[in-house]
């Protein structure tokens, strides 16, 4: 059941347009009707004249809106970490009045590391040397361990999961030995 058409407002130009409103009882979506008629000022008979309806959508975006914030804070709650805290097993610390020092730690979850610090005359210059180790446990479940050396030549790690590169060909191999021992050419200038 309808309301009957309620006129909204007239416009008065060359051509009288009038703006209807209804609305479906027990609806709250809103509906226009625009009633053209090109026949100047006349009066305007709704049932033979054309209408456009539009509906209103304020209510449908809030709706969209509410249900897209809802998504998201349903996203944003879900748990972000792990719910235990993972325990440290073990853990050591030293440092020496000497510059050395060593530490040492082992989690509950696999991880463990362990380094050490010494200072080293290198010519006239003090340098620190470092060793260490560390391991956890890759995505496979095996564990992957990297011990290394850090000191005046640089990082130098090793560990079986590390890339190795490609055996250098024979006849490069040939080439450079034979660089190797030929005799320096005097450069011309």
């Amino acid at each position: 059941m309808k309301n009957p058409l309620a006129l909204l407002t007239t416009v008065t130009s060359p051509h009288r347009v009038d703006i209807y409103e209804s609305r479906e009882v027990g609806k709250s979506d809103r509906y226009k009707y625009v009633i053209v008629r090109m026949q100047p000022y006349q009066s305007l008979d709704t049932t033979s004249a054309t209408s456009v309806c539009q509906p209103t959508t304020n209510l449908t975006t809030m709706k969209s809106i509410a249900l897209v914030a809802l998504f998201v804070a349903v996203a944003f709650a879900a748990p972000q970490a792990p719910t235990e805290p993972i325990p440290i097993l073990r853990q050591d610390s030293q440092i020496n009045g000497d510059g050395s020092y060593q530490y040492s730690f082992e989690t509950g979850n696999g991880i463990s590391a362990d380094q050490k610090g010494d200072l080293k005359k290198v010519g006239d210059v003090e340098a620190l040397e470092v060793q260490g180790q560390f391991q956890y446990p890759g995505e496979d479940g095996q564990n992957i361990q990297l011990t290394y050396t850090a000191d005046e030549n640089g990082f130098q790690p090793q560990g079986a999961h590390l890339p190795t590169a490609p055996p250098v060909p024979e006849a490069i191999q040939r080439a450079l030995a034979h660089l190797a021992t030929a005799a320096p050419q005097a450069q011309e200038q």
